[in-house]
């Protein structure tokens, strides 16, 4: 059974990614503004969701041939990876070295999106999604009602053992105190995604359908922003190095997962046809949104771009090119999924 608040929750997420990247430009200005840290950090936000989002389906799905499914689909995901690297490596090397004047970049250097700063970094995500795809063969027969109460404590387990890093990085940082931890136990060490992957499998297995009741909203809503406030506060201290990227950290995944919570027992009936047609190119969007964005070599675009809105307060400029970023994507898409061999590459 389709479940349309899945696929809003993706369409959500992809345009908060959409934001924190066209954000990267106003806070590399000024790395303490609250609002612009709070905006870049929603990107983390919709990254971890669609890690839940994920596991919901996969570590759920009626397969036989569990193999057999994630290396098909490991395979369509290898397939768009290679396609939109190389469009990007073109894109920069070809577009943005002569309009913009980007740097130009080696062809074998450019493929690690990790180390490279390009149009690309944004498809680390197809690299994640492959290497978790792989385990889905052992996961998967796990996740059954009689090990409800044992996934809970591995899930914990792991959630703690995660965030030992950020233990250790804010004695370092408080005490001067050096590390300690080998790096093997750490979750920097692991699979990535894994804790938002197992916790989106774990609401996959206990999922009923069934409504909340409106007392339940408001206390969600305030854990999951106070908990976003707190970890744009601890951002606006301790730098934004200090938890990007860590999408294990405690307050992302309690934000993530009141909302993820709210937004699977709620019922959209009245939207789901338009949620259905979005829903259907979030992955598109997601692959085509940075020939708009621009977020690594932003800096000649966005010193033209924003005085020309300059009615606008620095947060209006973000969400306003962040719509205009995802609709145009989402056009785009419509139309290259007309093409059989293009759509391969947007949609799985």
């Amino acid at each position: 059974m389709r479940i349309y608040s899945l696929d809003l929750m993706k369409i959500i997420a992809i345009f908060l990614v959409i934001l924190s990247h066209v954000s990267l430009y106003f806070m590399n200005r000024d790395p303490q503004d609250f609002g612009v840290l709070f905006i870049r950090q929603t990107g983390q936000f919709g990254v971890a969701m669609f890690y839940m989002a994920s596991g919901y389906f996969l570590l759920n799905n009626r397969h036989e041939d569990q193999f057999c499914y994630a290396m098909t689909k490991s395979k369509a995901i290898a397939i768009a990876l290679v396609f939109w690297l190389c469009f990007y490596y073109l894109y920069d090397n070809v577009v943005l070295t002569r309009v913009l004047g980007a740097p130009h970049y080696d062809f074998w250097a450019y493929l690690n999106t990790d180390r490279t700063a390009s149009e690309a970094s944004h498809l680390w995500f197809l690299f994640s999604i492959i290497g978790l795809y792989f385990i889905v063969p052992l996961l998967r027969p796990v996740f059954v009602d009689a090990n409800r109460q044992m996934l809970i404590y591995v899930i914990a387990a792991l959630f703690l053992l995660a965030n030992v890093t950020l233990v250790e990085k804010i004695m370092n940082s408080l005490f001067a105190i050096p590390s300690f931890i080998h790096p093997a136990l750490l979750m920097s060490s692991q699979v990535f995604g894994l804790v938002s992957f197992l916790i989106g499998g774990y609401f996959g297995l206990v999922y009923q359908h069934t409504s909340l009741s409106a007392r339940h909203y408001l206390p969600g809503i305030a854990l999951a922003l106070l908990s976003f406030c707190a970890l744009t506060l601890l951002t606006q201290h301790w730098g934004i190095v200090f938890f990007y990227g860590k999408f294990y950290n405690l307050p992302l995944q309690i934000s993530a997962v009141c909302l993820f919570y709210l937004m699977l027992h709620t019922r959209f009936t009245r939207l789901e046809g338009m949620i259905s047609q979005v829903g259907s190119k979030t992955l598109g969007i997601y692959l085509v949104h940075n020939i708009f964005v621009i977020e690594i070599n932003n800096t000649a675009l966005y010193d033209w771009l924003y005085p020309a809105f300059s009615f606008l307060t620095v947060y209006g400029f973000i969400v306003l090119y962040g719509v205009l970023t995802f609709v145009l994507s989402y056009l785009i898409c419509c139309l290259l999924s007309r093409l059989r061999w293009i759509n391969r590459v947007i949609s799985l």
